[in-house]
């Protein structure tokens, strides 16, 4: 049987399944409760959203970096569901990265150093007592070494940005929603990180087809693995969500029968897939080593 997967199709499908997740999630009080996480949650889903539309249409390389600030936005949203106390210094460090960037204009002359100091006073009390920069009390200007306050800049990296220490951080605790993370790291971050940061081999995989014959088969593997690292993302986290609130599984139940009609679209057995039960907790690794049925495909 030949069966043709086209362009609007993997759109229309995946944008379904976001549907719903978004859908169910607005049911919950996790935008009331839990405004960082929910805020995280929308901005993963939106990047998963677009690496769909990139992944959809053969744009096989910019899709792989979408993921990769996915999977960052993942492992964040898992840290701080994790470990709450440090919410305060995400939100800290987002004051703090505000004013790098007014530095950054003020050191190549984009802003006068009244307008720094400005966006200076307007940080929080905790920004303010962090940086501990100095203010002349006869003109009210900031006073500081150019150099060192630069090398003192460098040395706040932000939370978001430490997804190395949240990744370690998170494998040491024994929970369902972060048991295989190291393994899907491998592809999600480290492999991904090769795409962003232009990895010429990862350029000659992407771009360079050397069994014209193969074309197809290469397209549909690239699609397959997108929509993988997609739905390692999205089941984990409602793993999270589901434990965090402590609802139901209506939640998961919805979202995943969006998810098995795109594996049935792509030409997974589902039915031997996931046999006779309700993906409840998924063995995601069991999902990704599934092999397809023996059908013939045209993208």
């Amino acid at each position: 049987m030949i069966k043709t997967i086209t362009q609007n199709e993997l759109e229309t499908k995946f944008f379904k399944i976001i549907k719903a997740y978004l859908d169910q999630i607005r049911l919950t009080n996790l935008a009331k409760d839990y405004v960082e996480l929910n805020l995280i949650l929308i901005k993963m889903l939106s990047n998963l959203t677009s690496a769909n539309v990139l992944w959809s249409r053969n744009k096989i390389y910019d899709s792989f970096v979408v993921l990769r600030s996915a999977f960052e936005s993942f492992v964040l949203f898992e840290y701080l569901k994790t470990f709450p106390k440090y919410t305060d210094e995400y939100i800290l460090d987002a004051e703090i990265s505000r004013f790098k960037i007014y530095f950054g204009y003020y050191k190549h002359g984009f802003m006068e150093i009244a307008e720094l100091t400005d966006s200076y006073l307007k940080l929080k009390s905790e920004a303010q007592k962090k940086l501990n920069l100095k203010i002349n009390s006869s003109t009210n200007i900031l006073e500081f070494n150019l150099s060192k306050l630069e090398g003192k800049l460098r040395s706040l990296p932000p939370l978001n940005q430490k997804v190395e220490r949240m990744i370690k951080e998170l494998l040491k605790k024994d929970e369902a929603d972060i048991k295989e993370l190291e393994l899907f790291s491998l592809a999600g971050y480290r492999i991904n990180s090769q795409f962003s940061h232009g990895d010429l081999y990862s350029i000659i995989d992407a771009f360079v087809t050397s069994d014209k014959s193969k074309l197809n088969e290469k397209i549909y593997e690239n699609i397959k693995e997108c929509f993988r690292q997609s739905v390692y993302i999205i089941a984990y986290s409602m793993e999270a969500i589901t434990e965090l609130l402590n609802i139901d599984n209506t939640l998961k139940q919805v979202v995943w029968d969006k998810i098995i009609q795109f594996y049935d679209y792509l030409g997974y057995d589902t039915k031997k897939m996931f046999a006779d039960r309700i993906p409840n907790k998924p063995n995601i690794i069991d999902i990704y080593n599934f092999d397809l049925r023996n059908s013939i495909y045209s993208i």
